[in-house]
């Protein structure tokens, strides 16, 4: 019996000896217990602040952070593998776990591990301001539940701006990161995109007296955003909106100005944004921006605004054949806010041409003439090609025929007085005279973009 004994432990020997010796081959290192993982780590932050220092960044501001966040990592069949939920305190710009409100610059995860392969990574900031209940749901899911694309590219947040101006401080981000392939440990740097838009703004006053500035709104904008960023945004369509910024020291004296800022939903129009802006006198000045169609979520719009005593400048322009041509000055009353009728002298046989000026910029809009109703005014002719000429046939004593002047594009008309006088030295009159204010409600101003943020 212990010979039997012996020889068996000899070839439990042999054998164990053997299976080492095998595995030994295969795998020098030897057998893990984290076989097939690897480490990630994450690194969360508002969009262009893991880039740079934040206090370094002129273009962002407080509130502008992180006060929740919620991060998702998912795994290429959808289901969540690891999810971190942060919201609270925060020092130095980062989470402390506590619950007093924050605002966190940054955010990192430290070193987790997760099995290989295909990874999404779903990050989310500050949404409680807007009370979505679809989103809430996304938030709530936990470890091991699904997250698919379909449930958070359907998803469109109402006014996400106006939660933010009407009192909310922080402005809601998201963002889709992936997917990108685990096969080695890494560290994900992921940037949170806001929902917004953003308009920084000056007005300036440049008349002589002060003004009361009330308001400035600016329109049309989208009433709702997609939570996930699509190609192309959001249309104002039917139901726009309207953004008013109301100034709570709204006097300004010559010479001074003012700063602004208020949020916008991510917008594509058509046409280019139109801005109004209220004085004390309740009287409304409104204008076009030039160019800008588009603000995009996470851009922000730097616009300029000038009241001037000249922001309407109304040109008559004579020519005498064949020694060319030279303004003739228009004479007005000193009551340039409430008339809307002016007189003009013009030489005797000429033709003239209206031009106006509109917010001070080079650039002049093109004018119309036409004929009083059941007026003929034999005496006065205006060009069926081009109806911002017009020419007087007859050459002595035209008295106080008139017609009526239109600026294509604004709305604006008045009435203009003509007379003729003897074709004489016409030295005696400046090289160059307007109308310094043609009326004041309302005025277009100049509005000049001078950067966006994050540029493509």
């Amino acid at each position: 019996m212990k010979r039997i004994r012996y020889i068996m432990g000899i070839c439990w020997a042999f054998l164990l000896g053997g299976l080492m010796a095998c595995s030994s081959e295969e795998d020098p290192a030897g057998p893990t217990s984290d076989e097939g993982y690897r480490t990630l780590s994450i690194e969360i932050g508002a969009e262009g602040s893991l880039a740079t220092k934040v206090y370094d960044d002129e273009n962002a501001y407080e509130h502008e952070f992180m006060n929740e966040l919620c991060v998702f990592v998912v795994d290429e069949n959808g289901k969540i593998e690891k999810k971190f939920l942060y919201s609270g305190e925060t020092k130095n710009g980062e989470f402390t776990g506590k619950p007093e409100a924050g605002n966190a610059y940054e955010w990192r995860s430290g070193d987790f591990e997760l099995p290989t392969g295909k990874k999404t990574i779903y990050a989310f900031a500050n949404w409680s301001g807007v009370n979505n209940e679809k989103w809430n749901g996304i938030i709530s899911k936990e470890e091991g539940t699904d997250l698919k694309d379909s449930e958070l590219f359907d998803i469109a947040i109402s006014d996400p701006a106006g939660t933010i101006n009407d009192g909310g401080k922080y402005i809601p981000m998201s963002v889709k990161y992936g997917p990108f392939d685990f096969q080695v440990s890494q560290t994900a740097r992921v940037e949170l995109i806001r929902l917004v838009g953003r308009v920084d703004g000056t007005i300036t006053n440049n008349r002589a007296s002060a003004i009361t500035v009330k308001s400035v709104t600016m329109r049309p904008f989208a009433t709702e955003v997609p939570l996930m960023f699509t190609e192309g945004t959001y249309k104002a369509g039917e139901e726009a909106k309207a953004v008013t910024y109301t100034f709570e020291t709204p006097q300004l004296a010559s010479g001074e100005f003012e700063t602004f800022r208020f949020y916008v939903n991510e917008t594509a129009n058509e046409n280019p944004f139109e801005v109004e802006v209220l004085l004390g006198d309740d009287k409304s000045m409104t204008g076009i921006l030039k160019t800008t169609k588009t603000i995009p979520r996470n851009h922000f719009l730097p616009l300029a605004l000038n009241i001037s005593d000249n922001d309407f400048d109304l040109y008559i322009m004579a020519y005498i054949a064949p020694i060319g041509g030279y303004p003739v000055p228009i004479y007005t009353s000193e009551d340039l806010l409430n008339k809307n009728e002016f007189a003009v002298e013009v030489p005797e046989g000429c033709s003239f041409q209206a031009i106006a000026k509109v917010g001070g910029n080079e650039a002049s809009s093109v004018c119309e003439f036409s004929h009083p109703e059941g007026a003929t005014n034999a005496n006065i002719q205006i060009d069926g090609n081009d109806p911002s000429w017009a020419y007087v046939t007859a050459l002595r004593g035209l008295s106080e025929q008139y017609l009526n002047v239109s600026v294509i594009g604004t709305g604006y008309t008045c009435k203009l007085n003509i007379s003729t006088v003897a074709l004489e030295d016409w030295i005696r009159y400046p090289i160059s005279s307007s109308l310094r204010q043609w009326q004041a409600k309302p005025t277009l101003y100049e509005l000049v973009p001078l950067r966006m943020a994050n540029p493509e």
